[in-house]
């Protein structure tokens, strides 16, 4: 029911109305999205381009993203013979076999050294992982200075159209109140609103994944 017993808009009807009309936005944008991709066929490449590392190539995949992109600069510097990687009593461990030259592109040089900064052993846990995280913080300002920017699209576009588009809503639904519905209902306004920002934050969020 969208009124209450005096006959004014319930803020709780026109709060799931606004959240149902976002949501559909979202919706929609996350068809015209994928749309294409769901139409063809991804052929699995084992190398990347030519001049092209593996770190870079999946930064650019990834839309900037830096996890994968590092994962990959590491496997890559194990398969060229510059580290091991290896299981050393419950925790993971890397080992440097031998140092940097020129060969190696910025985005994987730059790795090495806040890796194994007192040896040439690094041991850490997903919990205890201090010299992973200082070599993906150096190879996150390598790779961004090496990609092209344009190659890059997040659609921030979209998703800033969405948070205003979510606002207008929200402004909507408390100018449509009476005044003294707004007094009494004031709690459960706030905690709606913030609902709201949560389920949109999270849904945004699967999109992205």
């Amino acid at each position: 029911m969208l009124t209450d017993s005096g006959g004014a808009f319930s803020i709780y009807g026109l709060a799931w109305i606004g959240v149902a009309l976002t949501f559909v936005y979202f919706f929609i944008v996350a068809i015209a999205l994928h749309w294409k991709s769901g139409h063809t066929v991804d052929v699995t490449r084992y190398e990347p381009p030519e001049n092209v590392s593996p770190a870079l190539a999946a930064y650019l995949i990834e839309n900037g993203r830096s996890e994968r992109a590092f994962a990959a600069a590491i496997i890559s510097l194990a398969a060229k013979g510059f580290l091991r990687i290896y299981e050393d009593g419950g925790r993971f461990a890397l080992k440097k076999l031998r140092e940097t030259d020129g060969s190696l592109p910025a985005e994987e040089s730059c790795i090495l050294g806040p890796l194994f900064p007192y040896g040439d052993k690094c041991q850490f846990k997903v919990t205890d992982a201090d010299d992973p995280i200082r070599a993906l913080h150096a190879f996150e300002k390598t790779v961004a200075g090496v990609a092209e920017p344009n190659f890059i699209s997040r659609n921030w576009g979209l998703w800033y159209v969405g948070a205003v588009f979510s606002m207008l809503i929200i402004m909507a639904v408390l100018g449509s109140l009476p005044t003294h519905v707004k007094g009494k209902q004031l709690p459960g306004i706030v905690y709606l609103c913030l609902l709201g920002v949560l389920c949109g934050a999270c849904f945004i969020s699967a999109i992205r994944v």
